[in-house]
């Protein structure tokens, strides 16, 4: 399936990290490693995933330990005046330990979501195997268990955030399986999924879009902005960019955005971006009559006002000098909300303008 917005919540499948012989230095992890900034992605670990991954650090270490111990002791190597080894055991130990340590260096890079096992996955991953929906095929194989284990992780997941996830695996009927669900979106390799986002992460090049106050929203950047704001303080960098591409069409998406933001984190970004530049006044119609425009950033700022008074009154002390009243009122609730002495200060020309106002 192909989504409108490449999901920044990701699941690698393990037959990924086989496929690069269990290194992370590989070109296609150094890649991804080099694309996204520190953060940027969710990174999807289902339990059952990580313990098989583990598993499977266990065996390598265990052939690569074995290796060297019979590489010792082959001639003309075992003739040389070379350092004792280590036991097999030892060395089977260490190299574990190592496979780990860079795996969880890994994991550092990206914003990461542990997926538990729970007794709701194996119901449904028995369901399937009983009525051979994927990932089991015929004939069934007890080894598909896995997949199913996490792929009813993937589905719980997105029940509870309404987030898409993209999905990196070569597996036939995991494949298969993923295509059955519409919030995933499948790729074959990692380079793939790094591809299908360098639009994105380029979109600082692209020209703004033509605004249009009509334009409707998409049921996906309505999904998108809800699984997004969902998250609350707790965003990437990237899903922050996303969302400020989202506001460049205004339109609905902009409107819905700051009817339904409560949270600090969007402060920062919607200051640089100039979001709370320009506070409309009233206008003149061409009948001689005059219209108060509405102000949808406003909202946002009473709202978070509570919880981040200092920036907010620093945006609002940068107003201009304005008369239109949804403005000034929208000012005397931060001040009501905020309750403090520095706020009528700061904000006294305001309050002033507002009790000038005619009744």
């Amino acid at each position: 399936m192909n989504l409108r917005h490449i999901p920044t919540s990701l699941y690698i499948d393990t037959e990924v990290f086989v496929r690069n012989g269990y290194r992370f230095d590989t070109e296609a992890f150094t890649r991804m490693l080099d694309t996204f900034v520190k953060g940027g992605i969710r990174l999807l670990i289902p339990e059952m995933m990580e313990r098989e991954l583990l598993r499977k650090f266990d065996e390598q270490a265990t052939k690569a330990a074995k290796a060297l111990i019979n590489a010792h002791k082959t001639h003309p190597i075992a003739s040389l005046p070379l350092i004792e080894l280590p036991t097999e055991e030892e060395l089977q130990a260490k190299c574990y330990q190592e496979m780990v340590r860079q795996w969880e260096t890994f994991k550092q890079h990206f914003m990461i979501e542990e997926l538990p096992l729970v007794e709701r996955n194996l119901k449904e991953a028995v369901d399937w195997y009983f009525s051979t929906e994927p990932p089991f095929s015929n004939p069934k194989k007890p080894k598909e268990f896995p997949d199913a284990f996490i792929l009813s992780a993937l589905e719980h997941y997105h029940k509870e955030h309404k987030a898409n996830i993209a999905v990196v695996s070569e597996d036939g009927d995991f494949r298969k399986a993923c295509a059955l669900r519409r919030f995933i979106e499948h790729f074959s390799k990692l380079d793939e999924y790094i591809k299908a986002f360098e639009p994105e992460l380029k979109s600082e090049d692209l020209e703004r879009p033509v605004i249009d106050p009509t334009r409707p929203i998409t049921t996906e950047d309505l999904t998108e902005l809800q699984a997004i704001l969902g998250r609350g303080n707790d965003v990437t960098p990237i899903e922050i960019d996303r969302v400020l591409n989202l506001l460049k069409s205004r339109g609905t998406n902009y409107d819905y955005f700051f009817d339904h933001a409560k949270d600090g984190v969007w402060l920062e970004p919607l200051r640089s971006n100039g979001y709370f530049d320009n506070p409309p006044d009233i206008e003149e119609t061409p009948d001689g009559g005059y219209r108060i425009p509405f102000w949808p950033p406003l909202n946002y700022l009473v709202r978070v006002c509570e919880t981040k008074p200092e920036k907010v009154l620093e945006i609002l002390e940068n107003f201009p000098e304005t008369s239109n009243p949804q403005i000034l009122e929208g000012i005397m609730d931060v001040v009501l909300k905020v309750d403090s002495i520095e706020a009528v200060n700061r904000l006294s020309s305001r309050i002033l303008s507002f009790l000038e106002l005619p009744r």
